[in-house]
């Protein structure tokens, strides 16, 4: 975990997934995740005015803010320009790193195999997205995934609730995407 985006993300230990309907519904969803503790939020590109979503909150310090559903280049230099922190693509998609890269952003990789875990670090990924984790055997996948990579920062979501990130945590994921806060 060389980039100091990954290790703040392991330290916050859970990202909040914000995928909603209108910018208002996605700002009332972070305030929820704020109330119940949690400074990492990745908001998905398919939300309305996501960008102006992530300028107006990645400018709070106290808030760790990135991008969903990063998928091409022209995405993750706007993402860049609005102050995301790291950029996330549920597939291997190198295209959006250099952009990354530019503007200090820690950038996620999606892969689900071996084979797709080494095309993500050979794409120079920071971490690795795992989604959807909970259909490919959720945390046992994590921690088989670990016996191979014990050196990446592995960084499941997809349908994964608060109460069951501890465990992909246990199984060696570096962070953990959450979609549901309460029980």
């Amino acid at each position: 975990m060389s980039h100091p985006i990954t290790r703040r993300l392991a330290e916050a230990g859970s990202v909040l997934i914000v995928r909603e309907t209108t910018a208002d519904a996605a700002r009332a969803r972070i305030n929820a995740g704020r109330a119940a503790g949690l400074a990492a939020f990745e908001v998905a590109l398919s939300t309305p005015s996501a960008m102006e979503v992530i300028r107006d909150l990645a400018a709070d310090p106290t808030l760790l803010i990135g991008a969903g559903m990063v998928r091409t280049a022209a995405e993750a230099y706007a993402c860049g320009e609005a102050g995301a922190r790291f950029l996330a693509c549920p597939w291997n998609e190198p295209e959006i790193v250099p952009a990354g890269k530019r503007f200090g952003a820690c950038v996620l990789l999606g892969a689900l195999t071996p084979d797709e875990v080494v095309e993500a670090l050979e794409g120079f990924a920071d971490a690795v997205a795992v989604f959807p984790a909970p259909s490919l055997g959720g945390a046992s996948h994590i921690r088989a995934l670990r016996t191979v990579f014990p050196e990446v920062a592995f960084y499941p979501s997809g349908g994964i609730a608060a109460a069951e990130a501890a465990a992909y945590r246990d199984a060696g994921a570096a962070f953990v995407g959450i979609d549901v806060i309460g029980p």
